[in-house]
């Protein structure tokens, strides 16, 4: 789920019901995102054992299994060092997310719940504008 101005429409912060849907929407936003970093990373590794087992491949097909312990020693490391990434990237976040979540459980108040709600879709922005800029920064070069 993208937050768009169209999507906006949805939200509604009125006590009760209204507010906790937006909170759910927010937090399916919250597990596509962590889904999309996941998907990202795995694709990055699947680029090259596509491009090792087409090059050692004579028939010209993709075998339908892999065996890690039957590549190169080079891309077993590469699956350790993806492994690595995936826990040292996505578990923070993981974590993040569900104190963020937490947090909004046990907010006292519905304006305490709409403060902290509105802090985290703050906080998504600037990190939003962050990747674009610095996507902006290396791609211009």
């Amino acid at each position: 789920m993208k937050f768009t101005k169209d999507s906006v429409e949805q939200f509604n912060t009125t006590q009760g019901k209204g507010l906790w849907t937006t909170i759910e929407m927010w937090q399916v936003f919250q597990q596509q995102r962590l889904l999309a970093k996941q998907q990202e990373m795995q694709r990055e590794f699947q680029t090259k054992l596509i491009n090792y087992l087409t090059k050692e491949g004579d028939s010209g097909r993709l075998p339908e299994v892999v065996n890690i312990a039957e590549l190169p020693g080079e891309l077993q490391q590469e699956v350790r060092a993806l492994q690595t990434r995936m826990s040292d990237d996505l578990e923070p976040m993981q974590t993040r997310d569900a104190f963020d979540m937490q947090l909004l459980i046990e907010a006292a108040t519905h304006s305490d719940r709409l403060r902290l709600l509105q802090g985290l879709v703050q906080n998504e922005r600037r990190r939003l504008d962050a990747k674009r800029q610095l996507k902006s920064l290396f791609s211009s070069s």
